[in-house]
């Protein structure tokens, strides 16, 4: 019977298979069968089917130190205690993911603001316009007549000179090794 139905219904949507049948087939209808009882899974059947994992991952997991497959961890029990944990501290898991997250992000760029500066170069602003005084460098009546103005000045050159110093010192060995590329590369097209 499955085979007729088979070819009734392939029959037309398959022009290019050839037909076994000389004479067209007869549409039947379709029959109850009483004997034949359906019934849907228990929920503690897809419960269980939900936890199982498919046969065919032969992978490995490690748990408590032990290295376990998927069938070893079903029949073991260990795979229902794995998802009760993870469902119990999922919690947990997300703000350990959030602390990871929050460690990997970089930290924004504080903003340097005169203040800041003033308030770690003003001692060493000072001994500078002391020195350039001594040394008849600038007057001493400018130092005198704006001496918040030429300290805050002073100040700031300093930290652009120290800006300037630390970058250099970060991109002088990276100048030094292309240098010494850009050699090697020469030579060895000569």
């Amino acid at each position: 019977m499955n085979d007729q139905l088979l070819e009734t219904l392939s029959e037309g949507s398959l022009p290019a298979l050839p037909s076994e049948r000389s004479e067209p087939a007869e549409p039947q209808e379709p029959t109850e069968r009483h004997d034949v009882i359906e019934r849907g899974r228990s929920p503690d059947e897809v419960v269980q089917r939900e936890t199982r994992l498919p046969a065919e991952d032969e992978r490995r997991y490690e748990v408590g130190g032990v290295r376990y497959t998927a069938k070893e961890l079903e029949k073991s029990g260990r795979l229902e205690d794995l998802t009760v944990a993870q469902a119990k501290y999922a919690q947990l898991q997300e703000q350990y993911n959030q602390l990871i997250a929050e460690r990997q992000a970089p930290a924004p760029p504080t903003q340097i603001t005169n203040q800041m500066i003033a308030h770690v170069y003003d001692q060493v602003a000072t001994v500078i316009l002391n020195d350039l005084v001594n040394r008849d460098l600038i007057e001493a009546d400018i130092a005198d007549a704006y001496p918040r103005s030429v300290q805050t000045l002073v100040g700031q050159l300093r930290f652009a000179f120290d800006k300037i110093a630390a970058i250099e010192a970060k991109v002088d060995p990276v100048i030094a090794e292309i240098t010494a590329a850009k050699w090697k590369v020469q030579a060895n097209l000569v």
